[in-house]
């Protein structure tokens, strides 16, 4: 599974327009859980947005880092895995 970091869409860009105005749409068929929280790009910019019990929506820097460490916690495989 490759890594990847949360992008946004380039400021003033009109897919990043259309999401400022009627906000974002998690693509679900590309939703992937990290061991904690369900990510997904949205289906206009590819911002990667997180599922809260409210719905999907941008995630704040705390999760990213999180998700960071989760990611890299699920590439190093079974071993680098801690059960808790």
């Amino acid at each position: 599974m490759a890594v990847t970091e949360p992008r946004t869409a380039p400021r003033g860009s009109p897919i990043n327009l259309l999401c400022r105005i009627v906000g974002h749409g998690a693509n679900r068929q590309r939703a992937r859980h990290d061991m904690e929280d369900y990510w997904a790009p949205c289906r206009r910019c590819g911002t990667m947005l997180v599922r809260a019990t409210t719905g999907w929506r941008a995630p704040t820097m705390v999760e990213v880092e999180k998700h960071a460490a989760n990611l890299a916690q699920i590439a190093r495989g079974p071993e680098g895995m801690r059960m808790e």
